[in-house]
């Protein structure tokens, strides 16, 4: 059991959405100064970052299998597409302008990509977690 049920809010536009629990970093600031404010430690003011995504062994296979149906997906995002590596280093520049990440999700799926494709997504990001 524990004594806080985490609650997470997916923000992103307004100074006021994050406020009220494109760059990022300044909002996330202002987000930590009214946490402050309102009483809450620095580690209590959790910052997230979630990208649709699709992890693959090159940019090339990644684009293959993910792009098809990506357009009957979404039709714009931020997209975490690429080998290992380059997905790693895209989620630590972010993390590094945010100022500090306590998770990151993918939305991986889409029409076109199989279970055993993203079955092997998910194993290649494994090592990259530590």
């Amino acid at each position: 059991m524990q004594a806080q049920l985490p609650i997470w809010r997916g923000v992103g536009g307004t100074p006021e959405s994050f406020v009220q629990p494109h760059s990022p970093g300044p909002l996330v600031d202002l987000y930590r100064e009214a946490g402050r404010k309102a009483g809450f430690a620095p580690e209590q003011l959790q910052v997230g970052l979630h990208s649709l995504g699709y992890v693959a062994d090159t940019i090339e296979q990644a684009v293959a299998d993910y792009y098809p149906g990506q357009p009957r997906t979404f039709t714009r995002a931020a997209l975490g597409l690429d080998n290992p590596g380059e997905v790693a280093a895209k989620i630590l520049r972010h993390a590094e302008s945010l100022g500090r990440v306590s998770r990151v999700t993918f939305q991986m799926d889409n029409a076109d990509l199989s279970p055993e494709k993203l079955l092997c997504a998910i194993e290649r990001v494994k090592p990259l977690l530590g």
